[in-house]
Protein backbone atom coordinates (compact mmCIF):
# COMPACT_ATOMS: atom_id res chain seq x y z
CA UNK A 1 0.00 0.00 0.00
CA UNK A 2 1.67 3.09 -0.98
CA UNK A 3 -0.31 6.38 0.21
CA UNK A 4 1.68 10.21 -1.12
CA UNK A 5 0.44 13.34 0.50
CA UNK A 6 1.25 15.79 3.20
CA UNK A 7 -2.28 15.22 4.70
CA UNK A 8 -2.28 14.28 8.57
CA UNK A 9 -3.35 10.80 7.78
CA UNK A 10 -0.84 9.87 4.87
CA UNK A 11 1.47 11.43 7.22
CA UNK A 12 0.96 9.06 10.02
CA UNK A 13 0.99 6.13 7.88
CA UNK A 14 4.24 6.74 6.28
CA UNK A 15 5.75 7.71 9.76
CA UNK A 16 4.65 4.34 11.96
CA UNK A 17 5.49 2.45 8.87
CA UNK A 18 8.89 3.83 8.85
CA UNK A 19 9.58 3.29 12.28
CA UNK A 20 8.21 0.14 12.27
CA UNK A 21 10.39 -0.95 9.32
CA UNK A 22 13.61 0.91 11.60
CA UNK A 23 12.46 -1.41 14.71
CA UNK A 24 13.05 -4.20 12.26
CA UNK A 25 16.33 -3.35 11.37
CA UNK A 26 14.99 -3.00 7.66
CA UNK A 27 16.40 0.72 7.52
CA UNK A 28 16.39 1.24 3.45
CA UNK A 29 12.79 0.75 3.70
CA UNK A 30 12.53 3.13 6.78
CA UNK A 31 14.62 5.73 4.53
CA UNK A 32 11.98 5.05 1.67
CA UNK A 33 9.12 6.08 4.03
CA UNK A 34 10.81 8.88 5.87
CA UNK A 35 11.37 10.55 2.61
CA UNK A 36 7.66 11.08 2.36
CA UNK A 37 7.11 12.86 5.51
CA UNK A 38 7.57 16.95 5.63
CA UNK A 39 10.03 17.69 8.48
CA UNK A 40 8.92 20.92 8.78
CA UNK A 41 4.89 20.52 9.14
CA UNK A 42 5.20 16.72 10.88
CA UNK A 43 6.38 17.27 14.57
CA UNK A 44 5.63 13.74 15.32
CA UNK A 45 8.90 13.16 12.92
CA UNK A 46 10.75 16.19 14.12
CA UNK A 47 9.93 14.39 17.87
CA UNK A 48 11.61 11.18 16.61
CA UNK A 49 14.38 12.97 15.49
CA UNK A 50 15.18 14.65 18.45
CA UNK A 51 14.83 11.02 20.80
CA UNK A 52 17.31 9.77 18.06
CA UNK A 53 19.82 12.76 19.13
CA UNK A 54 19.36 12.00 22.60
CA UNK A 55 20.16 8.57 22.58
CA UNK A 56 23.19 9.65 21.12
CA UNK A 57 23.78 12.06 23.88
CA UNK A 58 23.85 14.66 21.23
CA UNK A 59 21.84 17.21 24.31
CA UNK A 60 22.50 20.29 22.34
CA UNK A 61 21.05 19.28 18.90
CA UNK A 62 18.20 17.37 20.37
CA UNK A 63 17.16 20.59 22.59
CA UNK A 64 17.52 22.68 19.10
CA UNK A 65 14.93 20.19 17.44
CA UNK A 66 12.47 20.50 20.13
CA UNK A 67 12.65 23.96 20.47
CA UNK A 68 11.63 24.32 16.84
CA UNK A 69 8.62 21.74 17.74
CA UNK A 70 7.59 24.31 20.43
CA UNK A 71 7.82 27.41 18.29
CA UNK A 72 6.08 25.61 15.27
CA UNK A 73 1.87 26.13 15.13
CA UNK A 74 0.36 24.05 17.61
CA UNK A 75 -3.25 23.92 17.76
CA UNK A 76 -5.51 22.14 21.58
CA UNK A 77 -5.18 18.97 20.12
CA UNK A 78 -1.72 18.69 20.16
CA UNK A 79 -1.52 19.32 24.17
CA UNK A 80 -0.94 15.86 24.87
CA UNK A 81 1.81 16.18 22.87
CA UNK A 82 3.38 19.42 23.27
CA UNK A 83 3.66 17.83 27.43
CA UNK A 84 5.82 15.16 25.89
CA UNK A 85 7.98 17.74 24.29
CA UNK A 86 8.39 19.45 27.61
CA UNK A 87 8.70 16.54 29.56
CA UNK A 88 12.08 15.31 27.26
CA UNK A 89 13.14 18.78 27.61
CA UNK A 90 12.98 18.45 31.09
CA UNK A 91 14.91 15.18 30.94
CA UNK A 92 17.61 16.56 28.78
CA UNK A 93 18.57 19.04 31.25
CA UNK A 94 18.37 16.78 33.81
CA UNK A 95 21.06 14.24 31.61
CA UNK A 96 23.21 17.71 31.21
CA UNK A 97 22.80 18.07 35.33
CA UNK A 98 21.36 21.51 35.02
CA UNK A 99 18.82 20.08 37.79
CA UNK A 100 17.25 23.24 38.72
CA UNK A 101 16.10 24.23 34.77
CA UNK A 102 14.64 21.08 34.70
CA UNK A 103 12.90 21.12 37.89
CA UNK A 104 11.35 24.43 36.54
CA UNK A 105 9.48 22.45 33.50
CA UNK A 106 7.83 19.98 36.09
CA UNK A 107 7.12 22.70 38.69
CA UNK A 108 5.42 25.72 36.08
CA UNK A 109 4.32 23.57 33.31
CA UNK A 110 3.93 19.43 33.73
CA UNK A 111 3.19 18.75 37.08
CA UNK A 112 -0.04 22.07 36.71
CA UNK A 113 -1.88 20.72 33.92
CA UNK A 114 -4.62 18.26 33.86
CA UNK A 115 -3.80 15.43 33.36
CA UNK A 116 -0.97 14.53 35.77
CA UNK A 117 1.64 11.84 34.79
CA UNK A 118 2.80 10.49 37.90
CA UNK A 119 6.20 9.54 36.93
CA UNK A 120 6.83 12.84 36.45
CA UNK A 121 6.10 13.49 40.35
CA UNK A 122 9.46 10.64 40.46
CA UNK A 123 11.50 12.57 38.05
CA UNK A 124 10.73 15.96 39.71
CA UNK A 125 11.89 13.94 43.02
CA UNK A 126 15.17 13.06 41.12
CA UNK A 127 15.79 16.57 40.80
CA UNK A 128 15.33 17.66 44.08
CA UNK A 129 17.44 14.72 45.86
CA UNK A 130 20.73 15.75 43.47
CA UNK A 131 19.47 19.81 44.30
CA UNK A 132 19.86 18.11 47.98
CA UNK A 133 16.23 19.86 49.04
CA UNK A 134 15.81 16.21 50.85
CA UNK A 135 12.32 17.70 52.64
CA UNK A 136 10.89 18.34 48.88
CA UNK A 137 11.52 15.11 47.61
CA UNK A 138 10.09 13.27 50.19
CA UNK A 139 7.20 15.67 50.03
CA UNK A 140 7.27 15.08 46.20
CA UNK A 141 7.18 11.73 46.71
CA UNK A 142 4.27 11.00 48.71
CA UNK A 143 2.31 11.87 45.99
CA UNK A 144 3.40 8.11 44.42
CA UNK A 145 1.08 6.62 47.37
CA UNK A 146 -2.10 8.64 46.12
CA UNK A 147 -4.87 7.13 44.48
CA UNK A 148 -3.58 8.89 41.18
CA UNK A 149 -0.52 6.64 40.96
CA UNK A 150 -1.91 3.36 42.41
CA UNK A 151 -1.26 1.90 38.76
CA UNK A 152 2.23 2.71 39.05
CA UNK A 153 4.23 0.11 40.21
CA UNK A 154 7.57 1.84 40.36
CA UNK A 155 10.47 0.79 42.66
CA UNK A 156 12.16 4.31 42.20
CA UNK A 157 10.17 5.50 44.94
CA UNK A 158 11.55 3.63 47.28
CA UNK A 159 15.08 4.03 45.80
CA UNK A 160 15.15 7.79 46.75
CA UNK A 161 13.63 7.60 49.96
CA UNK A 162 16.35 4.78 50.78
CA UNK A 163 18.73 7.11 49.15
CA UNK A 164 17.66 9.93 51.24
CA UNK A 165 17.56 8.11 54.26
CA UNK A 166 20.89 6.33 54.09
CA UNK A 167 22.59 10.27 53.31
CA UNK A 168 20.64 11.70 56.85
CA UNK A 169 21.23 8.46 58.83
CA UNK A 170 17.40 7.95 59.21
CA UNK A 171 17.41 4.44 61.07
CA UNK A 172 13.72 4.88 62.40
CA UNK A 173 12.90 6.03 58.55
CA UNK A 174 14.46 2.90 57.13
CA UNK A 175 12.65 0.60 59.33
CA UNK A 176 9.43 2.52 58.53
CA UNK A 177 10.03 2.17 54.86
CA UNK A 178 10.84 -1.50 54.85
CA UNK A 179 7.62 -1.89 56.17
CA UNK A 180 6.12 0.21 53.68
CA UNK A 181 7.72 -2.28 50.95
CA UNK A 182 6.68 -5.56 52.85
CA UNK A 183 2.91 -4.49 53.16
CA UNK A 184 2.55 -3.84 49.26
CA UNK A 185 4.90 -6.60 48.12
CA UNK A 186 5.44 -9.32 50.41
CA UNK A 187 2.79 -11.74 48.72
CA UNK A 188 4.43 -11.58 45.41
CA UNK A 189 7.75 -12.13 46.91
CA UNK A 190 6.62 -15.22 48.81
CA UNK A 191 5.12 -16.23 45.61
CA UNK A 192 8.18 -16.09 43.60
CA UNK A 193 9.93 -18.02 46.41
CA UNK A 194 7.49 -20.86 46.46
CA UNK A 195 7.97 -21.55 43.08
CA UNK A 196 4.91 -19.84 41.71
CA UNK A 197 4.56 -19.21 37.92
CA UNK A 198 5.20 -15.69 37.60
CA UNK A 199 3.18 -15.30 33.81
CA UNK A 200 -0.11 -16.03 36.41
CA UNK A 201 0.61 -12.88 38.93
CA UNK A 202 -0.99 -9.29 38.45
CA UNK A 203 1.72 -8.14 40.92
CA UNK A 204 4.64 -8.53 38.44
CA UNK A 205 2.63 -8.22 35.29
CA UNK A 206 2.10 -4.65 36.43
CA UNK A 207 5.88 -4.27 38.09
CA UNK A 208 6.92 -5.72 34.35
CA UNK A 209 5.68 -2.69 32.88
CA UNK A 210 7.84 -0.48 34.51
CA UNK A 211 11.08 -2.55 34.22
CA UNK A 212 11.39 -3.05 30.49
CA UNK A 213 11.17 0.39 28.50
CA UNK A 214 10.88 -1.68 24.96
CA UNK A 215 7.72 -3.98 26.94
CA UNK A 216 6.72 -0.90 28.25
CA UNK A 217 6.71 1.08 24.68
CA UNK A 218 5.17 -1.58 23.24
CA UNK A 219 2.16 -1.69 26.29
CA UNK A 220 1.85 2.07 25.99
CA UNK A 221 1.81 1.97 21.89
CA UNK A 222 -0.91 -0.24 22.17
CA UNK A 223 -2.94 1.49 24.34
CA UNK A 224 -2.49 4.87 22.62
CA UNK A 225 -3.69 2.99 18.93
CA UNK A 226 -6.76 1.83 20.63
CA UNK A 227 -7.22 5.34 21.45
CA UNK A 228 -6.88 7.22 18.67
CA UNK A 229 -8.82 4.60 16.89
CA UNK A 230 -11.87 5.36 18.97
CA UNK A 231 -11.07 9.01 18.47
CA UNK A 232 -11.38 9.68 14.70
CA UNK A 233 -13.56 7.00 13.61
CA UNK A 234 -16.16 9.88 13.86
CA UNK A 235 -14.20 12.08 11.71
CA UNK A 236 -12.50 10.06 9.03
CA UNK A 237 -14.53 10.11 5.46
CA UNK A 238 -15.43 6.94 3.99
CA UNK A 239 -13.58 6.49 1.45
CA UNK A 240 -10.52 6.27 3.74
CA UNK A 241 -12.23 3.98 6.03
CA UNK A 242 -10.62 0.64 4.25
CA UNK A 243 -7.15 2.68 4.52
CA UNK A 244 -7.68 3.52 8.18
CA UNK A 245 -8.81 0.06 9.20
CA UNK A 246 -5.71 -1.71 7.03
CA UNK A 247 -3.42 0.51 8.95
CA UNK A 248 -5.02 0.28 12.43
CA UNK A 249 -4.90 -3.57 11.88
CA UNK A 250 -1.48 -3.70 10.63
CA UNK A 251 0.03 -1.35 13.22
CA UNK A 252 -1.79 -3.16 16.14
CA UNK A 253 -0.54 -7.25 15.06
CA UNK A 254 2.81 -5.73 15.20
CA UNK A 255 2.68 -3.84 18.30
CA UNK A 256 0.94 -7.46 20.14
CA UNK A 257 3.74 -9.15 18.53
CA UNK A 258 6.46 -7.12 19.77
CA UNK A 259 4.96 -7.03 23.43
CA UNK A 260 4.85 -11.08 23.21
CA UNK A 261 8.55 -10.93 22.54
CA UNK A 262 9.29 -8.62 25.26
CA UNK A 263 6.76 -9.72 27.81
CA UNK A 264 8.65 -12.48 29.39
CA UNK A 265 12.34 -10.84 29.55
CA UNK A 266 10.07 -8.16 31.40
CA UNK A 267 8.53 -10.72 33.77
CA UNK A 268 11.32 -12.09 34.60
CA UNK A 269 13.34 -8.72 35.07
CA UNK A 270 10.68 -7.44 37.42
CA UNK A 271 10.91 -10.69 39.68
CA UNK A 272 14.38 -10.32 40.10
CA UNK A 273 14.44 -6.56 40.26
CA UNK A 274 12.11 -7.34 43.14
CA UNK A 275 13.63 -9.56 44.95
CA UNK A 276 16.34 -7.89 44.93
CA UNK A 277 15.44 -4.68 46.31
CA UNK A 278 13.60 -6.62 49.09
CA UNK A 279 17.39 -8.07 50.25
CA UNK A 280 18.90 -4.77 49.58
CA UNK A 281 16.66 -2.92 52.03
CA UNK A 282 17.12 -5.55 54.19
CA UNK A 283 20.40 -4.54 54.55
CA UNK A 284 19.89 -0.96 54.46
CA UNK A 285 19.07 -0.51 58.39
CA UNK A 286 22.76 -1.80 59.11
CA UNK A 287 24.26 0.16 56.22
CA UNK A 288 22.38 3.53 57.30
CA UNK A 289 23.53 2.83 61.09
CA UNK A 290 26.76 2.50 60.27
CA UNK A 291 26.56 5.43 58.38
CA UNK A 292 26.36 7.26 61.36
CA UNK A 293 29.70 6.57 62.92
CA UNK A 294 31.14 7.30 59.37
CA UNK A 295 33.97 9.52 60.16
CA UNK A 296 33.31 11.37 56.65
CA UNK A 297 30.16 12.46 57.97
CA UNK A 298 31.25 13.16 61.89
CA UNK A 299 33.74 15.13 61.04
CA UNK A 300 33.35 17.14 57.68
CA UNK A 301 35.23 20.69 56.38
CA UNK A 302 33.00 23.64 57.45
CA UNK A 303 32.29 24.69 54.01
CA UNK A 304 30.67 21.36 52.58
CA UNK A 305 28.36 21.40 55.25
CA UNK A 306 24.37 21.94 54.57
CA UNK A 307 23.55 23.92 57.79
CA UNK A 308 20.00 24.32 57.28
CA UNK A 309 20.01 20.04 57.86
CA UNK A 310 22.61 19.91 60.78
CA UNK A 311 23.21 20.12 64.35
CA UNK A 312 26.73 21.34 64.85
CA UNK A 313 29.85 21.70 67.79
CA UNK A 314 32.61 23.86 66.86
CA UNK A 315 35.41 21.51 68.55
CA UNK A 316 37.88 24.64 69.82
CA UNK A 317 37.24 26.81 66.27
CA UNK A 318 39.20 24.18 64.44
CA UNK A 319 36.59 24.39 61.01
CA UNK A 320 35.04 21.31 61.43
CA UNK A 321 31.23 20.97 62.02
CA UNK A 322 30.46 17.41 64.38
CA UNK A 323 27.37 16.30 62.99
CA UNK A 324 25.21 13.07 63.31
CA UNK A 325 22.04 13.84 61.32
CA UNK A 326 18.61 11.80 61.05
CA UNK A 327 15.76 12.82 59.98
CA UNK A 328 11.58 12.41 61.12
CA UNK A 329 9.02 13.07 59.18
CA UNK A 330 5.48 14.14 58.55
CA UNK A 331 3.34 15.55 55.71
CA UNK A 332 2.19 19.38 55.71
CA UNK A 333 -0.08 20.03 52.23
CA UNK A 334 0.22 23.13 50.78
CA UNK A 335 -2.07 23.68 48.08
CA UNK A 336 -1.03 19.97 46.45
CA UNK A 337 2.52 20.57 47.79
CA UNK A 338 3.71 18.43 50.09
CA UNK A 339 6.87 18.87 52.46
CA UNK A 340 8.65 15.50 54.73
CA UNK A 341 10.35 17.34 57.77
CA UNK A 342 13.98 16.49 58.49
CA UNK A 343 15.26 16.89 62.12
CA UNK A 344 17.98 15.59 64.30
CA UNK A 345 16.73 12.31 66.08
CA UNK A 346 20.61 11.72 67.64
CA UNK A 347 21.31 12.40 71.33
CA UNK A 348 24.37 14.82 71.00
CA UNK A 349 26.00 15.94 74.14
Amino acid sequence: LEIDGIDELSQNYNFYKAIVNKMRGMDKWAADYFEKLDPEKFNKYRFYQAITLYGEKKYKESLDVLDKILKSTLTPKDFSFSKKVVRQIARIHFEMKDYEKSLLYYNDFLLRTNPITPTDWIEKSWNLFYLKRYEDALGTLYNMESQAAKHYNNFERFIIRASIYLNLCATENVKKLVENFEEEYKSAIDAIINGKQLTTMSEIESIARFSNPRYKEMMDSLNFMTQERENIEDDISSDLVGVSNYLFDTETKVLRQLALFYRESAINKAAHDLTMLNESLKFLQFGTEREKYNPAVVFRPRDEAEEILIDQIDLADRGFLFQWMQQGQFWRDERNKYKGSIKNQCDIE
